[in-house]
């Protein structure tokens, strides 16, 4: 089933944007501070939540960290996001556990994060976020609270696409507005 659902937000990123994500942009190309995207598809009592956005509406750079600081900053960042309760707020009746959790960024990379900085290093990365949850009763998943507003300073708003058992929705959500519901 996993493998279903990564191919269903695949093939939904795909046709909603007209091209996948790649090379840490965003799948409709833009690299926003304080934007991002989020993909959700709920499908047979799973529920993969996919969300995309520039490093610096996280942390305030987009590079490797460079100095004890920032690696810690870097660290604090992954940890918090690996932490999907405190992320989202699903609604409790739906009965979803968290699963796995997958996070892509350079600044995850400590093998690489020390040295000199290469060109790649100073370019605009992304932090991409994955999360699957399984569902006892996904008929009663009637909203999902998104904390990234609170969570982190610079995140403004976020574009929501969304399979909701079926159902196809977009939205955007906002410090006013931190819940998707379907």
């Amino acid at each position: 089933m996993k493998k279903t659902l990564a191919i269903l937000l695949f093939l939904f990123t795909v046709t909603a944007s007209g091209s996948a994500l790649a090379h840490g942009k965003h799948a409709h190309g833009k690299h926003v501070h304080g934007d991002a995207e989020m993909n959700v598809v709920l499908q047979d009592g799973e529920l993969l939540i996919e969300i995309q956005g520039a490093l610096a509406s996280f942390i305030g750079f987009e590079h490797r960290p460079q100095n004890t600081q920032q690696a810690a900053a870097a660290d604090r960042l992954q940890a918090l996001m690996k932490d999907a309760d405190r992320i989202f707020e699903l609604t409790p009746e739906a009965g979803c556990a968290v699963e796995t959790v997958v996070l892509e960024s350079p600044v995850f990379d400590k093998k690489k994060a020390s040295g000199a900085t290469t060109k790649k290093q100073d370019e605009h990365h992304d932090l991409s976020a994955q999360y699957l949850f399984s569902c006892k009763n996904p008929a009663r998943l009637k909203s999902i609270t998104v904390r990234l507003f609170t969570l982190f300073e610079g995140m403004h708003s976020i574009r929501v696409q969304a399979i909701h058992e079926g159902r196809q929705m977009a939205a955007g959500l906002s410090r006013e507005r931190p819940t998707l519901s379907f």
